[in-house]
């Protein structure tokens, strides 16, 4: 697994009201698929992703993480 990827997850603050998954148009469960990835669980990460919405990939390029991290860091 990318070495980004796991600095990107332990970025995650573990939210009580997940605000990056409420922000998400399709409620994607970010916080479940975190957890997942650090718990070295990638496949059924990303099979949670693909459930969810098949076009995650394509959808991951053009969201705006930004903002879901600001969501985080302002509750």
């Amino acid at each position: 697994m990318a070495i980004h990827v796991l600095d990107e997850a332990n970025r995650c603050l573990n939210c009580k009201v997940p605000q990056c998954q409420k922000g998400c148009p399709i409620h994607t469960p970010i916080p479940t698929v975190i957890q997942l990835m650090l718990h070295g669980k990638l496949d059924e990460a990303g099979w949670m992703l693909f459930e969810n919405n098949p076009l995650t990939t394509v959808c991951s390029l053009i969201c705006n993480h930004d903002l879901q991290r600001q969501l985080c860091v302002m509750n």
